[in-house]
C-alpha cells in the first residue's frame, strides 16, 4: 500500500484516507502507509460540534495563511462523528 500511494501522490493527486479509528489509530495508519512523515506539520482538529468545527478550521487556515509560504508539507487529522 505505501508504494501505491506515493505513486498517486507523485502524480499530483491528493490521498485522503478514512481509517474510522481514534485520531491516534488514524495517524499511526498514516505513518504506516507512507502517508504521514515527521517532516511534516500536523493539524489535529478533534472538536464535536459543527460551529466549533468551523471556528477551528478557521483558525487553521488563517495560521496556515500566515506562515506556510515556505514549502512544508502539511498533515490534516480529524477526528469527529
Amino acid at each position: 500500500m505505501p508504494e501505491t500511494i506515493n505513486q498517486l501522490k507523485a502524480a499530483g493527486i491528493k490521498v485522503w484516507v478514512l481509517t474510522g479509528d481514534k485520531i491516534e489509530t488514524a495517524e499511526n495508519i498514516g505513518y504506516a502507509c507512507g502517508l504521514l512523515d515527521d517532516n511534516m506539520d500536523k493539524w489535529n482538529i478533534v472538536e464535536t460540534t459543527l460551529p466549533e468545527i468551523i471556528q477551528r478550521i478557521e483558525v487553521v487556515e488563517r495560521e496556515l495563511g500566515e506562515q506556510y509560504n515556505n514549502g512544508n508539507k502539511l498533515a490534516l487529522v480529524l477526528a469527529g462523528d
